[in-house]
């Protein structure tokens, strides 16, 4: 959770950071994001397939450094092309180290405990375990997904069109969240259907 809201934080702020402060333009900044989401992509599930070959804990140790090196680079993001070339070592990390961090979890927890833990249940439990690291690079790739397309969704709406732009974002993320919730219980509903029969 602590996390997620941090991603969302950042992706607000180095827009406005690197729109009003660095002074690159709003599409630059969108770009230059949507390329680095491009390269967590491929982070993603390759460091889930590293993660089955040389221990996920040493991925996520790179990675975590690297991505710390990265946001300290971001201070010296003076033009487009640094900018997105340290944009792709942060955002690459950063799926690189969520991939990496569900191996872990996908291979210290088995059976119930998935549940208790994560709430993981059947699809993890479908995962060859000598695969892990590989299925849950596979996993991460909508997250990826998302920080590929997340800079030029709020470039194009709230920098561009302020107040108005802002109001559709909001407008998206509310629409998102009830579409989410109501395929959630769908699920729970079915899972429970299940368990009962």
């Amino acid at each position: 959770m602590a996390f997620a809201l941090s991603s969302g934080v950042f992706y607000t702020v180095s827009a406005l950071y690197f729109t009003r402060v660095i002074g690159l333009g709003a599409t630059t900044v969108g770009l230059g994001l949507g390329i680095a989401g491009g390269v967590g992509v491929l982070a993603a599930y390759t460091a889930g397939w590293l993660s089955d070959r040389v221990d996920a804990h040493h991925v996520q140790a790179w990675a975590t450094g690297l991505n710390g090196l990265a946001m300290l680079a971001y201070t010296l993001a003076s033009d487009a092309v640094v900018f997105t070339l340290v944009a792709c070592l942060a955002i690459g990390m950063r799926s690189a180290n969520g991939s990496s961090k569900q191996a872990m979890l996908a291979r210290w927890y088995t059976g119930p405990e998935r549940v208790e833990v994560r709430g993981w249940g059947m699809a993890f439990e479908l995962a060859d375990p000598q695969r892990a690291g590989a299925y849950q690079g596979l996993s991460q790739t909508g997250y990826a997904v998302a920080s590929m397309v997340a800079p030029a969704l709020v470039t194009a709406t709230a920098i561009e069109h302020g107040t108005v732009g802002w109001l559709g974002l909001a407008a998206l993320f509310v629409v998102a969240g009830t579409a989410a919730a109501v395929v959630a219980r769908g699920g729970v509903g079915k899972r429970t259907a299940a368990v009962v029969r």
